[in-house]
């Protein structure tokens, strides 16, 4: 049986399978990234955990917090539960330290800006302990009306959060209707409705807003995360220089003498085991050289 990851869907609670995030996905996502294709990245990420997912569901009907906690999941078996990010340093009038200077008195500083680890876990423990459920919103006039985070990757609007509305005993199919046909029957919506629909939204975005994307320190801002930049985050924790990637492909096929297929089978974090136990017999056997030299 081939392995897979368990995850949570924060929406359903329910629990699915993933088969392992590996390197010839990893090679499409740095691509990707490398060259800001966001839109491309979108598709991709969207693509790929329905191609990696073993139960028989829509990835596209979840909410987009949902499939970014799944892959952030997939991110911390596959690659690393941690990464070291770089908040560029920011030139000021107040401010006329040289983008090469480094303060000796900050471990943490670089020549780039600040550097902090990033856990990932911690992210994910946050997203899923202050999740909001689906809110279902009615009135007196058989109205009920479900609102939940949008489906959408892009800047959602109203209809982007609608996930039910039932009229009477009629229950409105939203997957039927057309973008004009949905605004109209936003349009359409009692008063009343249109202004808890509003507020609901405004609670479900201010839940993202305050979740902690990284932690900073002193009086510098924390990082939240927000919808409109989730694609950014995923490309930076997803991605690495072109040339490491394949300079690492490189070695395994030359000097570990591995085939390009089953390089491109393993996982990230399996290939840096792997490359790092192929270090540490490369330093035994040039000490073991060295003494064999100076005996």
């Amino acid at each position: 049986m081939d392995w897979t990851i368990p995850m949570m869907i924060p929406s359903t609670s329910g629990i699915i399978r993933l088969k392992p995030f590996l390197n010839k996905h990893h090679e499409h996502v740095i691509k990707f990234s490398s060259t800001n294709d966001y839109i491309g990245l979108v598709q991709y990420f969207k693509e790929l955990l329905q191609q990696l997912c073993v139960e028989n569901i829509n990835i596209s009907d979840l909410p987009v917090i949902d499939q970014v906690v799944l892959l952030l999941r997939l991110r911390t078996v596959c690659i690393g539960p941690s990464c070291t990010l770089i908040i560029p340093k920011v030139d000021s009038d107040d401010n006329e330290k040289k983008s090469d200077e480094k303060d000796e008195t900050d471990p943490d500083d670089s020549p780039d800006g600040k550097s902090y680890s990033v856990s990932l876990v911690d992210i994910q423990r946050d997203i899923m302990t202050n999740y909001i459920q689906p809110i279902t919103i009615g009135n007196m006039d058989d109205v009920l009306v479900t609102v939940h985070y949008p489906t959408c990757w892009t800047k959602p609007t109203i209809k982007n959060y609608l996930s039910t509305v039932m009229i009477g005993n009629n229950n409105i199919d939203l997957k039927t209707l057309n973008d004009q046909q949905i605004d109209q029957l936003i349009d359409n919506f009692p008063v009343d409705i249109l202004n808890k629909i509003n507020k609901s939204i405004k609670r479900l975005d201010n839940n993202i807003n305050e979740r902690i994307y990284i932690k900073t320190v002193d009086s510098e801002p924390d990082i939240y995360l927000n919808h409109e930049i989730y694609i950014d985050i995923l490309s930076v924790l997803y991605g690495e220089p072109l040339e490491n990637f394949l300079e690492q492909i490189y070695v395994f096929v030359k000097f570990i003498n591995m085939t390009m297929n089953d390089i491109m089978n393993l996982s990230p974090v399996d290939t840096q085991m792997y490359y790092a136990l192929f270090e540490k017999e490369n330093k035994t056997r040039e000490a073991a050289n060295k003494q064999q030299t100076n005996s």
